[in-house]
């Protein structure tokens, strides 16, 4: 995928802020209108460039349902996966790291950019249990999801479940192939926030389509970031595959935390 490829959504933050008010609160959608021909659409605000619909995936969510039975369980291992484009880490926790999971928890993805439907890929995944104890470390999901671009049996546009099981448990993991689909960046740009050089921002940024629905930003007061006028702030998974016919809605609610 290139560049031409991309749209971009560039959101101003313009409101002025108080101590504890809001920098902006909104819902900013972008819509794209069905065009049957030509299958190019030329996107010229606020960038220009060209969408070239293409089979895209995007993995939603991963779901531990069951972690040694265990209730929190400690979890730790990685989850990638591969497509023509190369290898891309979705999730990734080291056995130090190990964090708590409890049964039909969601765990927290990082993918980078959608992957690319229109060729094959495959999900591997690797998720253990760590035990406290001297015992072995459990293995919950070990197993590889494969897709293959002439399988006759290939759905498309709608979601799909599969689980990965070992002897210790069990993950599933949810995802879509969007037949005629473009890649969506979103960017938010602070120009004023309460007058500060920087600001402490924090707050919560949502995106969805008819697919993903997903989080870029959620911080708590006291895990704010400082961001100066004119810069972007720090998003999390702003990349994300939407159909060409479909809208993508930023929901947006910052704040500026001043510790008077």
């Amino acid at each position: 995928m290139n560049d031409t490829e991309t749209k971009n959504l560039s959101v101003i933050i313009i409101a002025p802020a108080r101590p504890f008010k809001p920098l902006l609160h909104a819902t900013i959608v972008w819509t794209k209108t069905r065009i049957e021909k030509p299958p190019v659409i030329e996107i010229t605000k606020p960038d220009a460039c060209i969408a070239k619909p293409r089979p895209l995936a995007e993995v939603l969510w991963v779901l531990i349902d069951n972690i040694d039975r265990e209730d929190p369980g400690v979890l730790f291992g990685s989850i990638h996966a591969t497509d023509d484009l190369g290898r891309q880490v979705i999730y990734n926790v080291e056995k130090s790291d190990s964090v708590s999971v409890e049964p039909r928890d969601q765990i927290t993805l990082r993918t980078s950019r959608p992957l690319a439907a229109d060729g094959d890929f495959v999900i591997d995944l690797d998720l253990w249990d760590r035990d406290r104890d001297a015992s072995p470390h459990d293995e919950i999901s070990r197993g590889q999801i494969s897709w293959k671009v002439y399988d006759p049996t290939n759905e498309y546009d709608t979601p799909i479940q599969t689980e990965v099981d070992r002897k210790y448990g069990k993950a599933t993991v949810y995802y879509v192939m969007m037949s005629s689909a473009t890649k969506a960046v979103s960017e938010i740009i602070m120009l004023n926030g309460d007058g500060e050089k920087p600001a402490d921002v924090f707050g919560r940024v949502r995106a969805s389509s008819r697919f993903v629905q997903r989080a870029l930003l959620n911080r708590e007061g006291g895990d704010s970031v400082e961001v100066y006028p004119n810069t972007a702030i720090p998003l999390s998974r702003a990349t994300m595959a939407v159909p060409i016919h479909d809208s993508l809605k930023i929901h947006v609610n910052f704040w500026d935390h001043d510790s008077e």
